[in-house]
């Protein structure tokens, strides 16, 4: 019968913590460990031995389009010598931490890719837009026409409605895309990719901050706790 590894009785209470207290720890490890040019936006621990331990990570790989769940990768980072004990888990993992965080980069170049739901955003948008605006809408082909002009006479005020709506929707909106373009700047952006990510912002609303941040997750750098 082979013998139980010596970290497996508190296997499970290690990878709860980790998971719960040590996410930004768990990045900055992957992102030295794996030599990655940019952290990972969501890393958990699934898995610690004596020998090491297994993280699974999402990255978001620079493309035209964001990726919704990223790409799911992971890597096993070894204890070298292995433990002997699950006592010495707490001051190996810190180690490990706070190598990677001297180590890794304090300010990650910021990139963009277009999030998956722009067209699905700038749609109702417009759509709103046109039902707002019924002099602008019935310029329109005869069948798109009398399609918005149905769905008015369905309103109990007409365009008045999506009038109000679109009107808050856009001054909500532009206040959200000026904080957001403070936001990106400050994280270091150049003068295209503010742009790029500040403008949809207008049409898109808060899903573009998550598409922000999932493109470009950040690390705290806050120095390695006891854990």
């Amino acid at each position: 019968m082979s013998q139980q590894d010596v970290v497996a009785p508190r296997a499970a209470e290690i990878i709860k913590h980790m998971n719960a207290d040590h996410k930004d720890s768990l990045q900055a490890i992957v992102t030295h460990v794996q030599k990655l040019p940019f952290p990972p936006f969501s890393a958990r621990m699934s898995a610690i031995t004596s020998k090491g331990f297994t993280v699974d990570y999402r990255i978001v790989v620079k493309s035209l389009l964001t990726q919704p769940g990223g790409s799911k990768r992971s890597v096993v980072v070894p204890f070298d010598p292995p433990l002997k004990s699950a006592g010495e888990a707490r001051a190996r993992l810190v180690a490990l931490s706070q190598e990677a965080e001297e180590k890794r980069l304090k300010k990650y170049p910021i990139r963009y890719s277009t999030p998956l739901d722009l067209p699905i955003w700038s749609l109702t948008f417009v759509g709103l837009f046109l039902l707002s605006r019924p002099d602008i809408s019935r310029q329109l082909p005869s069948h798109l026409a009398s399609i918005f002009d149905q769905i008015r006479n369905r309103l109990p005020n007409g365009a008045q409605w999506p009038d109000l709506l679109f009107k808050g929707l856009v001054a909500v909106h532009v206040a959200e895309a000026a904080a957001m373009g403070v936001y990106v700047w400050r994280r270091g952006a150049s003068l295209l990719t503010w742009l790029l990510w500040t403008f949809p912002h207008v049409i898109m609303g808060f899903p573009n901050y998550l598409a922000f941040r999932k493109v470009n997750p950040s690390i705290s750098g806050k120095k390695a706790k006891s854990h």
